[in-house]
């Protein structure tokens, strides 16, 4: 992806890194950072954020990323910085302290995204200023839902049209988006199965989000949105 839109847009430095989760989808591209690093070609390293819960899946995962005194091979690895934030006594359905990410105020706040045994797992959602993203959860808790509720755009979960046990459906998103007003919704994370453009058109002819003001569209890749902020 970085290959074909990173030129088109002529971005040549990655700022930071923000991790949702600890699963495959969310952090098994870490390797593929290393061409950015390698004596210092655009980073002497490159600064990650994630919660203690989804550190602990990183240590486990690439080992020699966390320590890189347990690289084997050539040696060749990304240097990341690790910011951690959140405490090992992490219960979930939080919102975080803020964190400042190069100049950036950013929240961090926990959603549900399934189950872990009997319990929630939980997923992060990120509010930046006019922008809030959550791209894997099946529920966000009231507290959550409070925090974003001034947010000018929203991105939000909408893996199908039929429920799932970790992922919102297009009519939860779009419910939410119906309760929180926001001035434009992106639909993101849906299945090969929903038609890009037979979304478009359903969400472009809602009438409950024309009577909301909310402008919706299903987010693409190389999407660019303008903030004022």
């Amino acid at each position: 992806m970085a290959l074909s839109w990173f030129p088109f847009y002529a971005i040549e430095t990655i700022d930071a890194i923000l991790i949702t989760h600890g699963h495959a989808d969310a952090i098994l591209g870490f390797d593929d950072l290393r061409q950015w690093t390698l004596d210092g070609r655009v980073h002497a390293s490159i600064p990650v954020y994630l919660n203690s819960e989804t550190m602990k899946v990183v240590a486990r995962t690439f080992p020699y990323l966390v320590d890189s005194a347990l690289a084997t091979g050539g040696g060749q690895i990304a240097a990341l910085q690790f910011h951690v934030f959140g405490d090992n006594d992490h219960h979930g359905g939080d919102v975080y302290s803020p964190l400042l990410v190069d100049e950036l105020k950013v929240i961090p706040f926990d959603v549900e995204h399934g189950k872990a045994g009997e319990n929630p797992y939980y997923s992060l959602g990120y509010k930046f200023p006019g922008i809030t993203y959550i791209s894997d959860a099946n529920l966000i808790p009231k507290v959550a839902l409070d925090l974003i509720a001034d947010s000018d755009i929203l991105v939000l979960d909408a893996l199908n049209v039929k429920p799932h046990p970790s992922h919102m459906m297009v009519d939860e998103a779009i419910q939410i988006a119906l309760n929180l007003k926001p001035r434009l919704l992106f639909l993101t994370d849906f299945c090969h199965d929903v038609e890009h453009y037979k979304l478009e058109k359903t969400l472009r002819e809602h009438q409950e989000l024309k009577i909301a003001g909310v402008s919706a569209a299903p987010a693409f890749d190389g999407l660019v949105v303008e903030l004022n902020c």
